[in-house]
Protein backbone atom coordinates (compact mmCIF):
# COMPACT_ATOMS: atom_id res chain seq x y z
CA UNK A 1 0.00 0.00 0.00
CA UNK A 2 2.74 2.27 0.70
CA UNK A 3 4.36 1.78 -2.54
CA UNK A 4 1.01 2.62 -4.31
CA UNK A 5 0.08 5.67 -2.49
CA UNK A 6 3.85 7.01 -3.30
CA UNK A 7 3.71 5.87 -6.75
CA UNK A 8 0.29 7.53 -7.39
CA UNK A 9 0.60 10.38 -5.46
CA UNK A 10 4.27 11.32 -7.41
CA UNK A 11 2.77 10.58 -10.64
CA UNK A 12 -0.40 12.90 -10.09
CA UNK A 13 1.93 15.81 -8.55
CA UNK A 14 4.47 15.61 -11.24
CA UNK A 15 1.32 15.47 -13.97
CA UNK A 16 0.09 18.09 -12.26
CA UNK A 17 2.87 20.53 -12.32
CA UNK A 18 3.60 23.06 -15.37
CA UNK A 19 7.47 23.33 -14.49
CA UNK A 20 9.90 22.34 -17.43
CA UNK A 21 10.08 18.11 -17.33
CA UNK A 22 14.09 18.79 -16.24
CA UNK A 23 12.71 21.06 -12.91
CA UNK A 24 10.57 18.47 -12.26
CA UNK A 25 12.94 15.98 -12.37
CA UNK A 26 16.10 17.23 -10.87
CA UNK A 27 14.74 19.56 -8.57
CA UNK A 28 11.03 19.43 -7.62
CA UNK A 29 10.12 15.64 -7.10
CA UNK A 30 13.90 13.88 -7.05
CA UNK A 31 13.39 13.08 -3.76
CA UNK A 32 9.51 11.76 -3.95
CA UNK A 33 11.21 9.52 -6.94
CA UNK A 34 13.30 8.11 -4.93
CA UNK A 35 10.88 7.56 -1.58
CA UNK A 36 8.64 5.61 -3.86
CA UNK A 37 11.39 3.44 -5.34
CA UNK A 38 12.51 2.58 -2.11
CA UNK A 39 9.13 1.75 -1.32
CA UNK A 40 8.89 -0.34 -4.43
CA UNK A 41 12.19 -2.49 -4.04
CA UNK A 42 11.38 -2.79 -0.55
CA UNK A 43 7.49 -4.31 -1.32
CA UNK A 44 9.27 -6.56 -4.28
CA UNK A 45 11.96 -7.62 -2.32
CA UNK A 46 9.90 -9.00 0.53
CA UNK A 47 7.26 -10.87 -2.47
CA UNK A 48 9.93 -12.49 -3.74
CA UNK A 49 11.60 -14.10 -0.50
CA UNK A 50 9.00 -14.91 0.59
CA UNK A 51 8.10 -16.54 -2.57
CA UNK A 52 11.04 -18.14 -2.59
CA UNK A 53 10.96 -19.44 0.99
CA UNK A 54 7.36 -20.64 0.45
CA UNK A 55 8.34 -22.80 -2.36
CA UNK A 56 11.43 -24.39 -1.13
CA UNK A 57 11.68 -27.76 0.37
CA UNK A 58 14.24 -27.66 3.48
CA UNK A 59 15.83 -30.60 5.45
CA UNK A 60 14.48 -29.23 8.31
CA UNK A 61 11.07 -28.04 8.86
CA UNK A 62 11.61 -25.73 11.59
CA UNK A 63 13.49 -23.70 8.67
CA UNK A 64 10.86 -22.38 6.97
CA UNK A 65 8.72 -20.90 9.62
CA UNK A 66 11.60 -18.97 10.82
CA UNK A 67 12.03 -17.65 7.81
CA UNK A 68 8.61 -15.84 7.07
CA UNK A 69 9.03 -14.88 11.01
CA UNK A 70 12.11 -13.09 9.59
CA UNK A 71 10.33 -11.75 6.84
CA UNK A 72 7.42 -10.52 9.03
CA UNK A 73 9.88 -8.29 11.19
CA UNK A 74 11.94 -6.81 7.66
CA UNK A 75 8.38 -6.03 6.76
CA UNK A 76 7.37 -4.23 9.99
CA UNK A 77 10.68 -2.64 10.29
CA UNK A 78 10.71 -1.03 7.13
CA UNK A 79 7.08 -0.08 7.40
CA UNK A 80 7.70 1.78 10.97
CA UNK A 81 10.51 3.67 9.70
CA UNK A 82 8.03 5.55 7.05
CA UNK A 83 4.30 5.16 7.98
CA UNK A 84 3.08 8.23 6.77
CA UNK A 85 2.28 7.31 2.88
CA UNK A 86 -0.35 4.27 4.25
CA UNK A 87 -1.58 7.01 7.13
CA UNK A 88 -2.14 9.49 4.45
CA UNK A 89 -3.92 7.04 1.76
CA UNK A 90 -6.30 6.18 5.11
CA UNK A 91 -5.41 2.38 4.93
CA UNK A 92 -4.51 2.55 8.60
CA UNK A 93 -6.37 3.39 11.52
CA UNK A 94 -5.14 5.73 14.69
CA UNK A 95 -3.86 2.23 16.80
CA UNK A 96 -1.95 1.23 13.35
CA UNK A 97 1.60 2.37 15.24
CA UNK A 98 0.69 0.88 18.44
CA UNK A 99 0.09 -2.71 17.12
CA UNK A 100 3.09 -2.29 14.99
CA UNK A 101 5.37 -1.98 17.72
CA UNK A 102 3.56 -4.21 19.45
CA UNK A 103 3.84 -7.09 16.70
CA UNK A 104 7.42 -6.17 15.96
CA UNK A 105 8.12 -6.88 20.09
CA UNK A 106 6.37 -9.77 19.88
CA UNK A 107 7.76 -11.34 16.81
CA UNK A 108 11.49 -10.20 18.14
CA UNK A 109 11.01 -12.23 21.38
CA UNK A 110 9.98 -15.05 19.76
CA UNK A 111 12.81 -15.16 17.12
CA UNK A 112 14.93 -14.59 20.39
CA UNK A 113 16.16 -18.31 21.33
CA UNK A 114 16.77 -19.06 17.21
CA UNK A 115 19.01 -15.46 16.49
CA UNK A 116 22.44 -16.80 17.82
CA UNK A 117 22.22 -20.25 15.48
CA UNK A 118 20.57 -18.09 12.94
CA UNK A 119 24.02 -15.62 12.95
CA UNK A 120 25.85 -18.51 13.00
CA UNK A 121 24.38 -20.00 10.23
CA UNK A 122 25.58 -17.64 7.62
CA UNK A 123 29.18 -19.51 7.84
CA UNK A 124 27.43 -22.27 6.03
CA UNK A 125 27.21 -22.98 2.88
CA UNK A 126 24.49 -22.59 0.75
CA UNK A 127 24.59 -26.14 -0.14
Amino acid sequence: MRASYLIKKTHTAIQASEEPQRTKDNELFAQAKVNMTRAHFQAISLTLYRNQVESQEFKDSRIKPLLLELAKIYALSTLMEDPAPVYDSGFFGSDASSNMKEALAQLVAAMRPQLLPLVESLYQTDD
